[in-house]
């Protein structure tokens, strides 16, 4: 697996009409452990306290078969223009 593949995993975490009206203007990754092809995960968020014209989400991916944290990312978004 990649840092690419992460970021998107995070990102699915959204649906379209999110994703349409805000933009990533920030992003934050914490690698924590290695994940393969075939491992199974899940995908935590928490959205934080931001300014109105951002939105700023925590996202943990944990590996399921023994629930360590894989990966620790933040991302601000901002109102798409």
């Amino acid at each position: 697996m990649n840092n690419v593949n992460a970021v998107g995993w995070c990102l699915t975490q959204h649906d379209f009409e999110f994703l349409s009206r805000w933009r990533p203007e920030f992003l934050e990754v914490n690698f924590l452990a290695e994940m393969f092809c075939g491992q199974k995960f899940m995908v935590q968020r928490e959205e934080r306290p931001a300014p109105e014209e951002r939105r700023t989400f925590d996202y943990r991916v944990i590996r399921e078969r023994d629930q360590v944290p894989t990966l620790r990312m933040r991302i601000t978004y901002r109102t798409a223009q």
